[in-house]
């Protein structure tokens, strides 16, 4: 876990707090291609998600998006890490606060687990890709 957190200040993702917010982190293990043992960082947020105001902005059905691509050629442009290069509101950062046994952080960039992300991200792509999509690209976000 602490490296997990290492590589998030060093890459300015997340930093130290004195929020009064405090949800639990936990490492969960993940399938690996080479049958190491690897995990994934994620915090708990069900306690803000269950007081945060919902974000209505519509995600594009698989189905609907995978249908139209019959007899296309197209590329596929993974954003990985794409969540973590979306900044939160300064006034916002305090509320993913996190505590681990070494430290309170919390998060600089949007993370995982919130109930928002997956909208606030869908809407950005739709902003930058405006011209684009549904014409010659589709945003998906698969989890």
């Amino acid at each position: 876990m602490k490296s997990q957190i290492e590589k998030m200040l060093d890459k300015g993702g997340i930093r130290e707090s004195n929020s009064p917010s405090s949800a639990p982190a936990i490492l969960v293990p993940k399938k690996s291609p080479d049958g190491k043992p690897k995990f994934r960082f994620c915090v708990d947020f069900r306690a803000l998600n269950s007081v945060t105001k919902f974000d209505p902005y519509p995600l594009p059905k698989f189905e609907e998006t995978t249908s139209t691509l019959y007899g296309s050629r197209y590329f596929t442009l993974d954003c990985f890490s794409g969540f973590h290069q979306v900044s939160i509101k300064e006034e916002d950062r305090e509320k993913t606060g996190f505590k681990v046994p070494f430290g309170h952080y919390e998060f600089n960039r949007l993370p995982f687990g919130l109930n928002n992300s997956l909208s606030n991200f869908q809407g950005l792509m739709d902003v930058v890709l405006k011209n684009l999509t549904g014409v010659q690209c589709w945003v998906l976000l698969t989890i």
